[in-house]
């Protein structure tokens, strides 16, 4: 077989490049990734999943020749059988061992003197050693699988070096204000306003729901990333038992696991089930619209198939390049070959976002959404400070270690032990001396409504049949939806956190702080501070303070101008 033949066939099996052949022309080896990709090994870029492409070549451009072959089978080995993250560490370690020790030379030995020059080095740049620890995996690895490049003293001083990682929980512990959990107010804050910004048409319900998602289940982007249209599920196991409202969660970070192999389900309530069933359909009907209208005829079940395998929240730009290429093979008499790659896209992890998208698009919910952070800024958010609230809250409501490591998705016990061996008081001792004080300005504003002067001056105050609101017989506020939220009992207190409230100027707010201050003393007493029920209704303390601050400064606004 000539070499134009062999080019050709393998330009067939796998994406060609230009570069892939390093040696012998004729020694072309395939391998394949955990991720079921193949890959040329001698290529410059290896395709180890449908979302990571490593450069092989910036490596081994900063290796001397005589390591290629190490480095290269060496990395073949962690394609093989370890994550992309693995690989890609693997990759930033040696760059940027390289660069910190050989500046613009290469790599010539692995020298011991050199190892214990980039552990200072990288001592003083973060404060803890993470890039030798995967440099140091890989060049034992190496070793161990006996290519050359590597010294047996070498293997033995990195073997016995111990070296110090990113400090675990140290957000938690410390309560970072950017990067550790949401205190209560704020995690209030941010559910209300999600909510509201949705309501109001300023987030899409894809923002919203992944938004929603992300701060009932604390789960990681990647896995938010991965979930398809299929794992939203209701499920009856029999007549007598209620339905089971169910996403299928694949898991992430399991040692030697593939594209949603493994998965753990979250059961939700009818409320949180319903944003999650509406984003679903939302994004099938979508796909039915693109696929009518690239003039397809598919059988219905050909279709539902498809649907149920697209991702809840597609890439869609991908979705539609895929789409065009079928469509292509269809104008080509390939109807067959068309259909079996559309389902082949929809099955695989082709038409799914990256991890960083899934945040991107949180982090664009929360901004949209306005939420305040306890020092006044804007709130910063992050699935991790997410993750972390939503540990932090499991701990506060006194679960185990083996259930928050559960509902978490941790594989080990290790991880969720920061939550409870560094819970952090939350609970603000409040009491009507200081409800009013400056130390309260900095909490979280958890009312959202406006301040009227009058009923007169309310959205809907012209029907105070339907809409004015009561606290034990007196008048207090105006509902602008007249009271249609189907809050019953709860009305005032609930209302006190919610858009449509417009509490009178005047009122009868401090009489219902005074209630609520006693209801939590009396709790206190039976419970003690930190019991949960104790703190239950804290965010609606701080929402009725703010209204009773912001009608004193109204008051001394109106003063001011009848002088």
């Amino acid at each position: 077989m000539n070499s134009q033949n062999r080019q050709s066939i393998m330009e067939k099996l796998i994406p060609f490049d230009s570069s892939v052949i390093k040696s012998d022309p004729h020694k072309i080896e395939i391998e394949k990734s955990l991720h079921g990709e193949s890959f040329i090994i001698h290529s410059d870029r290896w395709k180890i999943s449908s979302k990571v492409t490593l450069s092989i070549d910036k490596i081994i451009n900063r290796l001397s020749p005589d390591m290629h072959e190490g480095a290269i089978r060496t990395l073949c080995h962690f394609a093989r059988n370890k994550s992309p993250n693995t690989c890609i560490a693997i990759v930033f370690s040696i760059l940027d061992y390289s660069k910190s020790i050989f500046s613009d030379n290469v790599i010539n030995k692995w020298v011991v003197s050199d190892f214990y020059n980039y552990r200072e080095n990288l001592m003083n740049r973060f404060q803890h050693e993470n890039y030798l620890i995967v440099l140091r995996t890989f060049l034992k690895t190496w070793y161990e699988l006996r290519y050359p490049g590597i010294s047996s003293e070498a293997y033995v001083v990195l073997d016995s070096m111990r070296l110090k990682r990113t400090e675990i929980g140290r957000a938690v512990r410390t309560m970072d204000p950017h990067k550790g959990p949401l205190e209560p107010s704020e995690f209030q804050s941010l559910t209300k306003d999600i909510y509201a910004a949705y309501e109001k048409g300023i987030i899409s319900t894809e923002q919203f729901s992944v938004s929603v998602f992300h701060i009932a289940s604390g789960r990681r982007p990647i896995q938010t990333s991965a979930i398809k249209c299929k794992d939203v599920e209701s499920i009856k196991e029999s007549a007598s038992k209620d339905l089971s409202l169910l996403i299928h969660v694949p898991r992430a970070k399991q040692v030697g696991a593939t594209f949603r192999d493994e998965f753990r389900s979250i059961e939700w309530t009818p409320e949180l089930f319903s944003i999650f069933r509406m984003q679903q359909r939302i994004t099938q009907l979508e796909l039915a619209a693109a696929i009518e209208k690239s003039d397809w005829e598919l059988q219905p079940q050909d279709i539902a198939a498809i649907q149920a395998n697209l991702p809840l929240f597609p890439d869609w730009r991908k979705v539609q390049t895929s789409l065009d290429f079928c469509t292509s093979l269809r104008k080509g008499g390939e109807h067959s070959l068309a259909l079996d790659k559309l389902r082949s896209d929809s099955e695989g992890s082709l038409w799914h976002r990256r991890s960083q998208s899934i945040t991107s698009m949180l982090q664009a919910a929360a901004k949209s959404a306005g939420s305040k952070s306890r020092t006044g800024e804007l709130l910063g958010i992050t699935s991790q400070r997410l993750r972390h609230t939503k540990g932090t809250n499991l701990a506060r409501e006194g679960l185990g270690t083996d259930i928050i490591a559960w509902l978490l998705d941790h594989s080990t016990l290790e991880a969720a032990k920061i939550y409870i061996d560094n819970l952090p008081e939350h609970a603000i001792p409040v009491n009507s001396a200081m409800a009013l004080s400056p130390t309260m300005q900095n909490l979280a504003q958890l009312f959202r409504g406006k301040i009227v002067d009058s009923e007169e001056d309310a959205i809907a105050g012209e029907t105070p049949q339907t809409s004015r609101i009561h606290f034990k017989g007196k008048s207090a506020a105006t509902c602008s939806t007249r009271k249609s939220c189907g809050m019953g009992t709860r009305i005032p207190l609930c209302c006190y956190e919610c858009d449509h409230f417009q509490p009178w100027l005047d009122g009868p707010h401090m009489e219902v702080l005074t209630e609520l201050l006693e209801e939590r003393h009396q709790r206190e007493i039976e419970l003690g501070a930190d019991h949960p029920v104790t703190k239950a209704a804290d965010s609606t303390i701080v929402a009725v303070i703010n209204v009773i601050q912001l009608c004193e400064i109204r008051h001394q606004n109106l003063r001011s101008d009848n002088k």
